[in-house]
């Protein structure tokens, strides 16, 4: 099969090669979304290529092909690594990170499973700075948040864990400076007696002993002993070393946030006439330009580097002039039926840890609510095909981001796409669904209809099954089925008063309630989405997946 007619290449979008290292996947395709709704599928096609060149914007040239991956930070900023803070020229693909599980708040040691710098060049990006926060990133970047209720009827926020990005962050968002960490030993490895001779050493009240001296260099705690404190321990050394939190040199700060951020405290460092001090703050989410402490926003050129590291979480714990805070990723992708070239043919991709060499990666671009088209369903069978052909060979396999990490990504409704073998099937109009036009109350009775079922199963997936009962999803069109189809349309918005046959405006409705109905779900708990925000993150001077249907080849 000749290459997809409706193809954009990487020198259609004035880009030259990508540097990305040489590889030859051969294992298959793997599918990603985007970590925020798009809303391409009612625009016009240039409102792609448009929204694709914004957020990848290309900046250092067509004889390099580098492109912003538009998701990273400025160069003072640091990770937090089980060896103190890192810079981005310090850190490496496997050190081990702090990182935030979104849904459950809490913090944990995981592994850097790659380090993403891309060139210095002139870009814009925007600054949020306040008395407990600092942070230059991308407009794209993306964001752990707590959303805080609004007094009013709020549809389009509603309240809950979600992910923002920098330019979308609202005055609800509250950015999580301090989680409890999973990774604490409840078990004491020292006696107590250790920790607080240690403690008092450390704060030069006592000459240390052989005992304690074990675990200090030049007077302050190695971070292995700090790491192996439980938290009752950790409130103690911190109460004995430093009950005011002022300490005489910036090793023994260094230490003390450490230990502090292993306790679930929110503490920022700061240095005045008086010495180093690590000021507690005892909110561990902090208000967007909410009052005076709240960091307020503003766009700034900026000319260094900017990075990014990948970690299974798709968090890190930043650090920006003393200021700590929990900060993520992001990704996008074409609902018109087009494949956008990324990295191109024959080279390594940056979007799947774990299959970067062995597959490619196509991202769809649409968000979490976002609906899958006909046409980009076309397009992914399109460029599996053609990637097949003897010229490439890759293997018929279709696969998600999430069966190589834990992951939303690319999101239930296109999951479910790769399970049932919707993306594998040959090129040519797509028919999903069509067959259900037609069908009518009475169908499947008394013999169970097949049709009827996948009918049954979108009333399921939309969140009205409870009008099946008692009989669930048995193939035969009774009232309940009538009951739940109806009840699907009036919940995205139709005001029809009765239903008993699959017209194509139902049909459309359904799919609509079920896109609705997954992206509540996917509000309590999206992770990553990667693709994303998924939590991948393409890698080291890149142009990754890319726009409609995009793909990182």
């Amino acid at each position: 099969m000749p290459r997809p007619s409706k193809y954009v290449s990487r020198s259609d979008l004035g880009w030259g090669t990508s540097p990305a290292s040489r590889a030859n996947p051969r294992s298959g395709l793997v599918i990603h979304y985007d970590s925020v709704n798009q809303g391409l599928s009612g625009k016009e096609h240039s409102a792609c290529l448009t929204y694709w060149r914004n957020t990848r914007a290309f900046h250092t040239g067509p004889s390099r092909g580098w492109a912003d991956i538009g998701y990273c930070v400025d160069e003072e900023t640091e990770v937090l690594t089980e060896n103190g803070w890192r810079s981005f020229r310090r850190v490496r693909a496997g050190d081990t990170a702090l990182t935030l599980d979104h849904t459950t708040g809490t913090s944990q040691w995981q592994p850097i499973q790659a380090v993403n710098v891309f060139p210095a060049t002139e870009r814009t990006l925007i600054r949020l700075e306040g008395r407990s926060h600092s942070s230059l990133t991308t407009p794209h970047h993306r964001w752990p948040v707590e959303r805080a209720p609004h007094p009013g009827h709020d549809t389009e926020h509603p309240p809950g864990e979600h992910w923002a990005t920098t330019e979308t962050l609202t005055a609800r968002d509250l950015i999580r400076t301090a989680a409890p960490c999973d990774h604490l030993t409840d078990e004491p490895k020292w006696p107590h007696t250790l920790v607080e001779e240690v403690a008092r050493a450390w704060a030069g009240r006592t000459r240390p002993s052989p005992r304690p001296r074990e675990h200090l260099t030049e007077g302050v705690p190695h971070h292995a002993f700090l790491r192996a404190l439980t938290r009752e321990q950790l409130d103690l050394l911190l109460r004995i070393a430093a009950p005011e939190g002022s300490v005489p040199d910036r090793a023994s700060a260094e230490a003390l946030q450490f230990a502090a951020v292993l306790a679930g405290r929110a503490a920022h460092l700061h240095h005045d006439e008086h010495g180093w001090a690590v000021a507690p703050d005892h909110r561990a989410l902090l208000p967007i330009n909410r009052d005076q402490d709240g960091p307020t926003l503003r766009e700034e050129p900026y000319g260094g580097h900017i990075w990014c590291p990948t970690t299974p979480n798709g968090t890190w714990l930043a650090r920006r002039r003393g200021t700590v805070y929990f900060t993520g990723n992001s990704f996008m992708a074409c609902p018109h039926g087009y494949v956008i070239e990324g990295r191109g043919l024959y080279r390594t991709q940056a979007a799947q840890p774990g299959g970067n060499s062995s597959h490619y990666s196509c991202t769809l671009a649409t968000g979490p609510t976002d609906a899958i088209t006909p046409e980009q369903i076309n397009a992914v069978r399109m460029l599996r095909q053609w990637l097949m052909e003897p010229d490439t060979s890759i293997a018929g396999a279709v696969l998600g981001h999430r069966d190589f990490i834990s992951t939303s990504c690319p999101g239930d409704r296109a999951y479910q796409l790769v399970q049932d073998g919707t993306f594998t099937q040959p090129p040519g109009a797509v028919t999903e669904g069509l067959d259900l036009l037609g069908l009518k109350e009475g169908d499947g009775i008394p013999t169970p209809s097949e049709g009827v079922k996948a009918v049954q199963r979108l009333i399921v997936a939309a969140g009205f099954g409870e009008h099946l009962e008692p009989y669930g999803v048995d193939g035969q069109w009774g009232k309940g089925t009538s009951a739940g189809l109806l009840a699907a349309r009036h919940y995205v918005g139709s005001g029809v008063t009765s239903i008993k046959s699959m017209t194509g405006e139902s049909y459309a409705q359904l799919i609509r309630a079920c896109a609705r109905r997954e992206a509540e779900r996917a509000v309590k708990g999206l992770d990553s989405p990667d693709s994303g925000g998924d939590g991948s993150l393409p890698g080291t001077e890149t142009v990754d997946v890319s726009g409609r249907l995009t793909i990182e080849r």
